[in-house]
């Protein structure tokens, strides 16, 4: 090296340099190319696995709130309402199961879309077994309105008739301890 003039020592370590710089430049680029293969992963597959997984929260939310509506009152627009959401629920699921198809990375997504699907069948045949309980016992309180309505028709009937026997007793001048007994049979509802 002592030899060589300055102008190429000079160039030497530029050339040194260089090639410094290259392998520098390489190994970043190599390094990028796995953050990038991570990007990937986490725009295509992580992603979309949260917010799939937040909506089916937020509808099933609203579908337990809304079922609970329908089983508190029995009125049509929360069941309606709930069975809206939990078709949105079915849609996340479908959704979930179709990102776990195509995503070779989200290996429990595929497990949990399994359990929470047959969760959500289950779920759906409870709010028909609601339905079909809250019909029956619509029916039945109609029954029971038309043998209460009927119970007052008679009951309304009867007090008119010993009422108007009454009347008939006092106007033929009926003894007093008959008056008593006709009262007595008003009072405990006998004829």
């Amino acid at each position: 090296m002592k030899n060589l003039k300055l102008s190429r020592k000079i160039g030497i370590g530029f050339g040194l340099l260089i090639v410094i710089a290259a392998v520098l430049g390489a190994v970043a680029v190599l390094y990028m190319k796995g953050v990038e293969a991570d990007s990937v992963k986490l725009t295509e597959e992580y992603v979309p696995e949260v917010r799939i997984a937040n909506q089916a929260e937020r509808f099933s939310l609203q579908t337990m709130y809304n079922m609970r509506g329908y089983a508190f009152s029995q009125e049509q627009v929360y069941l309606d309402k709930g069975r809206e959401y939990l078709e949105m629920v079915k849609q996340a699921i479908a959704d979930a199961e179709a990102l776990a198809a195509r995503s070779p990375h989200l290996v429990r997504l595929k497990e949990a879309v399994k359990v929470v699907s047959s969760e959500v069948m289950a779920y759906e045949q409870l709010v028909n077994d609601t339905v079909a309980q809250n019909t029956a016992i619509r029916e039945i309180r109609g029954e029971m309105d038309q043998a209460a309505e009927q119970f007052l028709r008679n009951t309304f009937d009867y007090l008119e008739s010993q009422n108007a026997a009454m009347k008939q007793e006092i106007a033929q001048g009926a003894d007093p301890s008959q008056l008593n007994q006709r009262l007595y049979k008003i009072k405990i509802g006998r004829a």
